[in-house]
């Protein structure tokens, strides 16, 4: 071998020499470095989790927004009226204690949306609007459901509104008099069908007592003077307005009558207390106590 190769071959290997000891000083640099930044890391993670769970995070957080609300009540965002549009049920004590702000409290830690969240499960309450009107002025607005009939079911009696939507389980003296509904959820759910054909007919609307849901598909009306209606499946409309158009010209519902079949859409069937007499101006039936008009 000549004695240039000789050092050709001695400067290469030199060089893969130089090459390899560079590499691993870089490598020991690199995981020293890798190491103070994975300390460096678990350390502030560490102060982080201590910091969190001890509930300092919290505090400081809450500190700051204390300090925040003190500041800007100090300048004029403070409560200084609430107003309650539309209240006639509900309880003002409730109401109070959802809002939770008083005189001088500052309005931006009145949170709307939160107290409507609270106000909306109030049984009397349909709907309700609540706002901030900066810079001091908190206003709530109600829609109250209305109460139309007292709901009994098994041995307890509820006051409800026309959707079936029980009002309180407790019923004020003030209500003893409303229209009696009798049977389950179901009858309760029939209500918004049946009540407006009700109002239609003003001349019957005041001397029903209560209604019965029967069979889960058609109402008893039971008036005040206790004669029962049967009303039918299908055609209610068209059966309360033969049976208001017989109480105008025949006053029927002032007769001495047990009960009043409205299920045949083409006749009214009457049925008379015992030993009663009442004069109609059609046939009689079979049976000696009932009369078809």
């Amino acid at each position: 071998m000549s004695r240039s190769k000789r050092q050709s071959k001695r400067k290469t290997t030199t060089s893969r020499r130089k090459g390899i000891s560079g590499v691993r000083t870089w490598l020991v640099v690199s995981l020293r470095r890798f190491g103070k930044v994975a300390a460096l890391t678990i350390f502030v993670l560490w102060i982080g989790t201590w910091l969190w769970l001890s509930g300092s995070v919290y505090r400081a957080v809450d500190y700051t927004k204390m300090a925040f609300y003190d500041y800007t009540a100090a300048h004029g965002f403070a409560v200084q009226d609430i107003y309650i549009e539309g209240r006639t049920n509900v309880d003002a004590d409730v109401l109070k204690a959802i809002i939770n702000m008083e005189r001088g409290d500052p309005i931006l830690m009145f949170n709307p949306s939160a107290a409507k969240a609270m106000i909306d499960r109030i049984s009397w309450v349909k709907d309700s609007h609540v706002e901030r009107r900066l810079p001091n002025t908190i206003y709530v607005s109600l829609l109250e459901r209305q109460p139309v009939a007292l709901w009994q079911h098994q041995g307890k009696v509820k006051l409800i509104d026309h959707e079936g939507h029980v009002l309180t389980d407790t019923p004020s003296k003030q209500y003893k008099d409303m229209l009696i509904v009798v049977g389950d959820e179901k009858a309760t759910a029939q209500l918004d069908k049946i009540l407006p054909l009700l109002a239609v007919e003003v001349t019957l609307k005041d001397k029903v007592d209560s209604l019965q849901f029967k069979g889960q598909r058609r109402w008893d009306m039971t008036m005040d003077n206790g004669v029962v209606v049967r009303l039918p499946e299908k055609d209610v409309a068209m059966a309360l307005s033969r049976l208001s158009q017989s109480q105008q010209e025949h006053q029927i519902l002032q007769r001495d009558l047990v009960s009043i079949d409205l299920l045949e859409p083409d006749r009214l069937v009457v049925r008379t207390r015992p030993g009663k007499i009442e004069s109609f101006k059609t046939l009689i039936n079979a049976k000696g106590d009932e009369k078809a008009i």
